[in-house]
């Protein structure tokens, strides 16, 4: 049912564990507990603290991306991962590329603190980020734009900032659900 957050949970009882299993062992070695003690106590405390540092995170993550997904109505189909950081959509746009463009830099505008925005290749991309706050360390968000015969392929790609952030409350798929929306509402596709 979520597979995504199964994966997430599992990185989290490790993250948090393995660091508390090996001070419980050495902890455990300076009292001159027999090694085979040692070690069985060592697991049991590491998994114990994993899965208690885990669990609320993990829940956190679930919380954080279903209000997500209810709020803003997303289509759920659009996305492998709902539960991971890394999210992708493309949207065609029926417009000139320089159209494309510049709709695309007013929706990054909706995205609260949004800043270091470059444009590069003519055009055809478009780089951001968001600032640090207390949930994440930051965003990072690519549009690349490319020409179909008549229509624009946008191509959106939003991710953490930090390689190991691992728990991002649903900000990266809102970052994409929150451009993906404003090109939608002010494009002038044919239905």
């Amino acid at each position: 049912m979520f597979p995504g957050l199964l994966n997430i949970y599992f990185k989290l009882v490790l993250m948090f564990g393995l660091p508390m299993g090996i001070l419980a062992l050495v902890g455990f070695f300076i009292r001159n507990t027999p090694w085979y003690l040692s070690l069985a106590l060592a697991t049991s405390v590491g998994l114990l603290a994993g899965f208690a540092f885990a669990t609320p995170m993990a829940f956190m993550q679930l919380l954080s991306v279903r209000r997500i997904i209810r709020k803003q109505n997303i289509d759920k189909g659009r996305f492998s991962n709902l539960y991971g950081v890394t999210h992708k959509a493309v949207i065609d746009f029926w417009g000139t590329l320089s159209q494309a463009h510049d709709l695309c830099l007013k929706a990054l505008d909706n995205i609260k603190k949004v800043k270091a925005v470059n444009n590069e290749d003519e055009n055809r991309k478009i780089y951001a980020t968001t600032s640090i706050n207390y949930l994440t360390s930051g965003e990072r968000i690519s549009i690349s734009l490319s020409v179909n015969k008549d229509e624009t392929c946008i191509e959106v790609h939003s991710e953490p900032i930090s390689r190991w952030t691992i728990v991002d409350y649903g900000r990266n798929l809102r970052n994409i659900e929150i451009i993906l929306l404003y090109i939608t509402q002010h494009s002038t596709n044919p239905q």
